[in-house]
């Protein structure tokens, strides 16, 4: 027998609380994310992403100092009785519908933690001797300026004599843990 979601739940942060926005949402959630295929190279995941609309007859969705690009939103799922957040990420783009009649919408897109590392460029990292993938991988947390929410590393199997010691001029934070993660030969991902 099989069993269902009993809610999704749709919040964002706005004035440093979690509200509910559930209510207002008036389409069906458009997400996508993680690793999309099989492919030995294939170790990283993409950036994630989900598109809604909500209801701006009243307003409260209109770009201001408290809902705008930056915002968390988070996607809470219920399913036998057990929550489980199945999207978190920051709004990317906001689209209003124009006019004053009509469906009044806000088209929103949000990109998860993956997008922050693809597009933030490492300014300056030294080389170090002796890592193991997790210890790598946390130093190299440490220094980009928005943390992912939370971290789970596996403790690695090998200790790589040098780590960042290849790192481009201008590289991603993104580019250099896809270099950490296929030469352990793992996966990074975001649950």
């Amino acid at each position: 027998m099989g069993e269902y979601l009993t809610s999704v739940k749709i919040e964002a942060f706005i004035n440093s609380v979690w509200e509910d926005i559930s209510s207002y949402v008036v389409s069906d959630l458009d997400g996508e994310g993680g690793i999309y295929n099989n492919e030995y190279d294939n170790r990283l995941a993409s950036t994630g992403s989900l598109r809604f609309q909500l209801n701006n007859v009243s307003g409260d969705f209109t770009p201001s100092a408290t809902f705008k690009k930056g915002t968390k939103v988070r996607v809470t799922v219920t399913y036998s009785g057990v929550e489980k957040v199945k999207f978190f990420g920051r709004i990317s783009n906001i689209k209003i519908d124009p006019g004053t009649w009509g469906n009044q919408r806000v088209h929103v897109e949000c990109l998860d933690w993956m997008d922050i590392a693809q597009n933030q460029v490492i300014r300056a990292k030294e080389a170090e001797a002796n890592k193991r993938i997790d210890e790598a991988v946390t130093s190299l947390l440490g220094d980009i300026p928005i943390q992912p929410e939370s971290t789970d590393l596996d403790t690695g199997e090998n200790t790589f004599p040098l780590v960042f010691d290849a790192a481009q001029k201008n590289a991603t934070y993104y580019s250099e843990l896809n270099n950490l993660v296929m030469s352990e030969l793992g996966y990074i991902y975001l649950r």
